[in-house]
């Protein structure tokens, strides 16, 4: 019992538990709510409504910035100075609602140029505005407070409303853009109150922003947002270009599969990383080399956890899809094996990226890595797809996620002794 008060006690404990439960409100929920979908909207409606969300998920990677790490970095440094804390909010704020009617401006403009959206454009939008619910919800605010537990009950509030406003409203496969907008209603409205919490509970109000120039959040998370975009290229535009060439049962396998492997990921080994992430940049703070030897830590141990999380995703693929997808989707088999070292690989290349090049202030080149992993995806995934079909998007993102590790330890290396 006082090993288990010490463990309630213990600040970091209790962020990577909360950080779990955040994991589990998002991916475990819309997971298990899955063989409910797939099997109401069947293949291929399942596939127009995978084709809008993963558009949305893109527009996601804009609206949130770099501001999950720079924001939560600025809130961690400043959380003693109420005027600072009031500050950042207000910035942070500010500069995403623009980001989020820039994100309508893009998704029109899409549109316009490519014949599946604006065949499905009333899809699209429903999916793009779920996004206001991400400008309110202040994650970043949270994370850098170091209040995770009260994060994870608003997360676990998102997902269990939405999946409930799904059930509510999914009867048939012509309903699959109700499956979408239940999802958007349910993270606008806790957008809102998480909002209205936080103005409450910290006292901060919306004031002025700063000139987005001069606010340390914006300018330090620019390259980090670039690297996100630029990064996220990969996950995204293997639906995108299976759009292009495949029909609509193919992009809902290869979602199907994509989900699955996602919500493993994020359940089992982001937890760790992001929450790891507040601690890390202030051991970098005091010192590099106290820096550096926590991060030698964290990799052996999130390298060891996650490798162990993709070989039981490997064997147990049959059993998981037969369970979560059901037996329209047997060529998602193949795809979640081919797609089984992603925990392994994502997790490595995001601890050495987030928690060490930006632990160690070395955002800069997190665009160089980005584009370096862009130009890698957009080559593989327009030269195998047309060739090998969906299986070509599994193998263009393993090996961009190889490039990525190997540019990351590159410059750790390189920069490890510099002043």
């Amino acid at each position: 019992m006082q090993k288990l008060s010490k463990l309630k006690d213990n600040v970091l404990f209790v962020n990577i538990s909360s950080q779990g439960l955040v994991q589990l409100a998002n991916y475990l929920i819309p997971l298990l709510l899955i063989p409910y979908v797939t099997r109401v909207l069947g293949l291929d409606s399942f596939g127009k409504a995978s084709y809008a969300q993963n558009i949305g998920m893109y527009l996601t990677l804009l609206v949130n910035y770099g501001f999950e790490y720079s924001a939560t970095q600025e809130i961690s440094i400043n959380r003693n100075d109420p005027a600072k804390l009031q500050s950042i909010f207000s910035t942070v704020v500010a500069f995403k609602f623009l980001l989020f009617l820039a994100s309508l401006l893009f998704v029109a403009g899409l549109a316009v140029c490519v014949p599946r959206v604006w065949d499905d454009f009333s899809s699209v939008l429903i999916v793009a505005f779920l996004n206001l619910g991400w400008v309110l919800f202040p994650t970043w605010f949270f994370q850098g407070m170091e209040h995770m537990a009260r994060m994870s009950l608003f997360s676990f509030g998102v997902k269990l409303g939405g999946a409930l406003l799904v059930i509510a409203l999914v009867h048939q496969p012509d309903d699959y853009p109700l499956y979408l907008l239940g999802l958007t209603m349910a993270n606008i409205f806790v957008g809102c109150y998480s909002f209205y919490y936080v103005k409450k509970k910290y006292g901060v109000k919306l004031e002025k922003p700063q000139p987005f120039s001069t606010c340390p959040a914006v300018r330090k998370g620019l390259p980090i947002f670039l690297n996100a975009i630029l990064i996220n290229c990969n996950t995204v535009l293997g639906v995108f270009v299976i759009g292009v060439y495949m029909s609509n049962a193919e992009i809902g396998a290869f979602s199907g599969a994509q989900k699955i492997i996602m919500a493993v990921m994020m359940i089992t080994c982001q937890t760790i990383t992001i929450a790891l992430f507040p601690r890390i940049s202030n051991y970098f703070n005091e010192s590099r080399q106290k820096g550096l030897a926590y991060l030698k830590k964290c990799v052996a141990i999130i390298s060891l956890l996650s490798l162990s999380v993709s070989a039981v995703t490997y064997f147990m693929a049959p059993i998981v899809v037969a369970i979560l997808l059901g037996g329209e989707f047997t060529e998602a088999v193949f795809l979640l094996q081919l797609l089984s070292p992603l925990p392994f690989l994502v997790s490595l290349a995001t601890t050495l990226t987030v928690q060490g090049l930006y632990g160690m202030q070395l955002q800069r080149f997190a665009p160089a890595i980005g584009l370096a992993v862009c130009v890698c995806s957009v080559s593989l995934n327009w030269l195998l797809i047309p060739k090998i079909g969906a299986p070509g998007a599994a193998y263009s993102w393993l090996f961009c996620e190889l490039v990525e590790i190997s540019i990351a330890v590159g410059l750790l290396l390189w920069k490890k002794d510099a002043k």
